[in-house]
């Protein structure tokens, strides 16, 4: 990605997941401020009264709604140049797990 020399996201355009509260709200707002043009990803569909913001309501846990998200930002905007992941959580009840393999000598 290239920003200006003072390492602003102007011009470009910014999506970001879990964007109705918390931490997501926070970037999207200085994504905004800095310039950049918003996809809002959230479940409630909150555009955070962003002008120009695309926040179809999303659901990451739904591979579907994740795509109709990028292809709104990117039929809105023209491209997608950065991607801010910043869900509170997408815990589903199951939880995932690694064991390292013995292996014999």
């Amino acid at each position: 990605m290239t920003v200006a020399a003072d390492g602003c996201p102007q011009g470009k355009v910014a999506l970001v997941t879990g964007a109705s509260r918390g931490i997501g709200a926070a970037v999207a707002r200085r994504l905004a401020d800095a310039g950049a043009a918003l996809g809002l990803g959230s479940r409630s569909g909150d555009d955070l009264g962003i002008d120009g913001a695309v926040a179809p309501a999303t659901d990451v846990r739904d591979p579907a709604a994740v795509q109709r998200l990028v292809d709104a930002t990117v039929a809105a905007h023209g491209r997608l140049d950065i991607v801010s992941p910043t869900l509170a959580s997408a815990h589903t009840g199951r939880s995932w797990s690694s064991t390292p393999s013995s292996s014999s000598s």
